[in-house]
């Protein structure tokens, strides 16, 4: 079996199939940063607990940068190296998108700062996946892109799953894929590998994809679907030139 991508939905994929199947072939383009995801249980006494924080959450939601429960607490400039260390093995621990969403908001433009917290994220892949081979696959590099600036997945043990001898990491990087034969799959440099079930885990248009859909006209007929295939632009995210007409 062979699944080609490895961003959320094919992490989700690869991480819950690996088990299952006699081999698994993975093959990857652009590496990915990933957080480890905390799957605690809920039982009676946390739901009451999640419920009685109804007005907190309610008050507290529509003011965080995300709409998420966290928020940003510390400037990067504002703690000495040891202390950012600390919060961000804290927020690491913590086994959400956290460190995505609300450790320093100074990653987001300041390119020293997305440096160390991209290196950070590195650093604690490289922990897990020890192989030097692994390694170069799976991980991001310096100067590829920073944290948090594509979608940042969260997993359960999806590294651990390229130890397993049934699972082997394939990369694209140098070598893409030329084509789909009836055999499996052949790379650029003429290399096959034989596959009966191949998963296409290469995405999806989450966010314009519907409006793309209903085929949206603004003034004089403009295509909202053949504006955005140049380049999407929007104001605040909720306003686009030419698509607003007055009353």
């Amino acid at each position: 079996m062979g699944v080609i991508g490895t961003g959320a939905t094919g992490i989700q994929v690869i991480q819950t199939i690996a088990a299952e199947v006699g081999s698994l072939h993975v093959f990857v383009r652009t590496p990915q940063y990933v957080l480890p995801m905390k799957n605690p249980k809920y039982g009676p006494d946390e739901a009451a607990w999640y419920k009685a924080r109804l007005n907190e959450l309610r008050q507290n939601l529509p003011h965080t940068f995300t709409g998420f429960e966290y928020d940003f607490e510390h400037k990067w400039h504002d703690l000495t190296p040891a202390e950012r260390l600390a919060v961000l093995e804290e927020i690491h621990a913590d086994g959400s998108l956290k460190l995505w969403l609300s450790s320093f908001a100074e990653m987001f433009f300041d390119e020293d700062v997305s440096e160390e917290i991209s290196e950070f994220v590195r650093q604690k892949m490289r922990d897990r996946l020890k192989d030097p081979k692994l390694i170069d696959i799976l991980v991001p590099k310096p100067g590829d892109y920073g944290f948090g600036t594509h979608r940042v997945p969260l997993e359960t043990n999806y590294l651990e799953v390229y130890h397993r001898e049934n699972v082997t990491a394939v990369s694209l990087r140098d070598n893409g894929i030329a084509e789909i034969v009836p055999e499996g799959i052949r790379l650029e440099d003429g290399t096959v590998y034989p596959l009966d079930i191949i998963i296409m885990a290469v995405g999806f248009d989450a966010g314009s994809g519907a409006l793309c859909r209903i085929d949206i006209r603004g003034r004089n007929g403009l295509s909202l679907r053949e504006e955005w295939a140049k380049d999407i632009r929007t104001t605040f995210g909720m306003m686009k030139y030419g698509f607003l007409t007055s009353s």
